[in-house]
């Protein structure tokens, strides 16, 4: 006989369904279901627990604040539930619109006993600043589906304090025009239950007359400010925290001499950083970089700028333009807050460096912090550099992947894709989790600050991003359907989304060494006069580590 515990603040919920609660101005009502096979049973198993003085507990968790709800030990007659109902002002008093934490839930059938255990999540829908606003146009699925022949990419973003709530945007060919973005706060699960936004008027509003051809390029949800990179430039939000009764409002950032060859181009980078408890030294920052070679007449092709994202700085300091052994290419910029450090990951034909200068007055410095990091030259192809969200593990990728621990003064390498490139990289807060993918489709999985990785698979759809949710699930997002795993893991490493076509073998001969009577180091054979560039396919490597060898 199989039974479950569950718990939903809507009717009964589906098995091994994550929860997900959402707190607004009224009461937080919950039920938990002990369901077996129909109701009588599940009524007669609730008052077995309930006779032996047993009831679910809800504990709520963020950083700063744990609390623990007990539900009724008291059974009516016509209810198979068990029920609780927390008034708003218990959990908090403040109604102020600010980027909130969103809270863990943890629900036991008795606390302190784990067993019947499950964990979802509770959102402050009245705080959340990008959901008080009107992003536009509300699409329906005919104007929806009307798109999705025309687009070409996915750009998503979430809220750095709740990742549940994120933003999908579409990238558009030239036949069709707009800004359509996508706004979900429970995760992406359901493509049915996320909102769709015509967001073309609220950009072409800032532009001048004749202009066509817009469409998304990149995004990025602040903590306070919501900035697109278009095809026809660059927009930032009103703030998020003061709604008005209009559809959300951008300025648009100028940046002289660059044109639409060049925005489509374009990237945006941004550490994320959660300020429920922000301090006063933090800020955030947003830096754009165009993929092309500055001319004498341009001040730079990467740019920084503090909330409120009005004033857009070259992010080399004046003094080092032109500077003989300052690479002119600028892959990467980033804002190290807690050290007051910017790092830049700098590649030319010759060599690519990382330099980590020394921030003053929040602008960078000609002052290092460290010598320069100068990575070999078999890191020929760098895509970028990244914070692992709300630490100090810091990733540059491309062909190959290297991990530092000090701020971007030295590095170590993690993997090499030997002709294959690292294009994006997917970061989950709450699980640790670091998905990498590559040009070829191939997915790999590391956790932050380990220093091995798997390959978990590889996507077959030519147009997908993937997002991890705030229980740290990763989800794989295409134009018309959304897909996670139906087998979830408490981890959160969901695999059931991606092809298994794995393939770690290599051809040589392996030489086993006893060294005690249960272990035994294999040694792999490489031929002397093996070429260099196909010794990888000879070596055991950081994807090897943790596996089993299986004797035929």
């Amino acid at each position: 006989m199989e039974r479950y515990f569950a718990c939903s603040s809507k009717s009964f919920p589906e098995k091994d369904e994550i929860f997900k609660l959402y707190l607004s101005s009224a009461h937080l009502e919950i039920q938990c279901f002990f369901l077996i096979e129909d109701e009588v049973a599940s009524r007669g198993i609730l008052s077995v627990f309930t006779s032996r003085g047993l009831a679910p507990s809800l504990e709520i968790i963020n950083s700063t604040y744990t609390g623990i709800f007990h539900f009724n030990l008291t059974l009516y007659s016509d209810r198979v539930y068990w029920l609780i109902n927390i008034p708003r002002e218990n959990i908090t008093k403040n109604t102020d619109i600010t980027p909130v934490e969103e809270w863990l839930v943890r629900i036991s059938l008795h606390h302190g006993l784990n067993i019947y255990a499950t964990e979802g999540t509770l959102l402050d829908t009245v705080r959340e600043p990008i959901l008080q606003w009107n992003l536009g146009v509300i699409m329906e699925e005919t104007d929806l589906s009307t798109l999705y022949p025309h687009v070409i990419d996915l750009k998503v973003t979430k809220c750095p304090c709740a990742n549940d709530v994120a933003l999908l945007g579409f990238i558009l060919d030239t036949t069709f025009d707009g800004v359509y973005i996508g706004l979900t706060f429970s995760g992406f699960w359901n493509y049915d239950n996320t909102s769709w936004y015509n967001m073309t008027e609220n950009i072409y509003s800032q532009l001048d007359k004749g202009l066509t051809d817009l469409s998304v390029v990149d995004l990025v949800l602040t903590n306070h400010f919501l900035v697109i990179l278009t095809s026809l430039g660059l927009f930032v939000s009103r703030d998020l925290r003061y709604p008005s009764a209009s559809d959300l409002r951008f300025s648009r950032a100028d940046f002289c001499g660059f044109e639409r060859a060049d925005y489509i181009k374009g990237k945006l980078w941004y550490n994320e950083r959660c300020f429920a408890n922000r301090e006063k030294f933090e800020v955030d920052y947003v830096t754009i970089t165009f993929d092309r070679n500055r001319t004498l007449s341009e001040a730079s092709s990467c740019f920084y700028s503090t909330e409120p994202f009005l004033e857009w700085l070259p992010c080399i300091p004046y003094a080092l333009r032109g500077v003989r052994n300052v690479p002119s290419n600028v892959i990467t910029f980033l804002l190290d807050i807690e050290r007051s450090n910017g790092i830049y990951l700098f590649s030319n034909q010759k060599k690519t460096t990382a330099s980590v200068h020394i921030l003053k007055n929040n602008q960078p410095s000609l002052q290092n912090k460290f010598p320069n990091f100068l990575f070999p030259s078999s890191f020929s192809v760098p895509i970028g550099m990244v914070f692992h969200p709300r630490s100090n593990f810091l990733y540059a990728y491309g062909n190959q992947v290297w991990l530092s621990m000090d701020g971007g003064n030295t590095f170590e390498l993690i993997a090499d894709f030997h002709g294959d490139v690292i294009r994006r990289s997917y970061h989950s807060f709450y699980s640790s989790d670091i998905t990498f993918v590559s040009q070829s489709g191939k997915v790999y999985l590391t956790k932050a600050g380990l220093k091995t990785y798997s390959a978990i698979g590889s996507v077959t759809e030519k147009i997908f991003t993937l997002y991890y949710d705030h229980l740290g699930f990763i989800h794989k997002l295409t134009p018309d359907h959304f897909e996670a795993d139906e087998l979830l893991s408490p981890l959160g490493n969901s695999r059931a989304i991606f092809v298994k076509d794995l393939d770690m073998g290599f051809e040589t001969a392996l030489a086993p060494q006893f060294i005690s009577l249960n272990e035994m180091i294999f040694y792999a054979y490489v031929p002397l006069n093996e070429p260099t560039e196909t010794v990888h396919t000879k070596k055991f490597n950081n994807m090897h580590f943790g596996k089993v060898l299986h004797y035929r």
